[in-house]
C-alpha cells in the first residue's frame, strides 16, 4: 500500500546523490499511483446495501438530472448570446464573442457567479439581472423534480431490501427449513 512512495522517495534521493535531473512526471506517474488506491473504496461500496440503494436511486433520477443539464445548458447560451449582443459595441469590453460571453453566463445561470466579467450597460445589467434569477429558478425547480424522483427510488429500493431480509429470515425460521437443512448436510438417519 505504501510502495509508490518508497519508489518515489528513493528515486528522489537516489537524483540527488547522482547529481541528475529527477523527471517530475515520474513522480506525477507516481502520485497518480497512490491515488488510485481510493478507487479501491468503490469495491468495499459494492457490498454494502444502502449505497447501493443510493447509486440505484441517483441512475432512478437521471432523466431529472439530464432535464437540469439541458434547461441550464440552453439559459447559459440564451444569456451568452443576448449580453454579448448588448454589450458588444461597448469600448473594452471583455464580452467579444458568445464563447466568451458563456464564460460569464455559466456562472451567473448556476448561481455561482465569478466576479471576473460584468456587463457595463444598463441593459447588459437587467439581462443580468434576469439570467440570475432564471438560473435560480432553473436550478430549483429540476432539483425540486429530481429530490422526489430521488426519494420515490430510494424509498422502492428500501421496502424492496426490507422484504428480501423479511423472505430470508422466514425461510431461516421455517419448520421445514430444518428438513432442508438436514437434507444438506447429509444426515438423514433421524428422518
Amino acid at each position: 500500500a505504501t510502495l509508490p512512495w518508497y519508489i518515489d522517495f528513493l528515486l528522489r534521493h537516489v537524483a540527488v546523490a547522482a547529481r541528475t535531473h529527477f523527471d517530475e512526471d515520474l513522480a506525477d506517474a507516481f502520485q497518480l499511483i497512490r491515488l488510485m488506491r481510493v478507487l479501491r473504496l468503490i469495491k468495499a461500496a459494492r457490498h454494502s446495501s444502502v449505497i447501493t440503494t443510493v447509486f440505484e436511486s441517483i441512475r432512478g433520477s437521471l432523466e431529472g438530472l439530464s432535464t437540469l443539464l439541458a434547461f441550464v445548458c440552453m439559459g447559459t447560451v440564451f444569456a451568452a448570446t443576448l449580453v454579448f449582443f448588448l454589450e458588444r459595441k461597448e469600448p473594452d469590453t471583455l464580452f467579444v464573442s458568445i464563447p466568451a460571453a458563456v464564460w460569464w453566463a455559466l456562472p451567473t445561470v448556476t448561481g455561482v457567479g465569478y466576479g471576473d466579467m460584468v456587463p457595463h450597460t444598463f441593459a447588459g445589467k437587467l439581462a443580468g439581472s434576469c439570467t440570475m434569477v432564471g438560473g435560480v429558478l432553473i436550478t430549483s425547480l429540476t432539483v425540486a423534480i429530481t429530490t422526489h424522483s430521488f426519494i420515490d427510488h430510494f424509498q422502492r429500493n428500501i421496502q424492496r431490501m426490507k422484504v428480501e431480509k423479511r423472505r430470508r429470515e422466514a425461510l431461516t425460521r421455517s419448520p421445514l427449513s430444518g428438513l432442508v437443512a438436514s437434507a444438506s448436510g447429509q444426515d438423514l438417519t433421524g428422518v
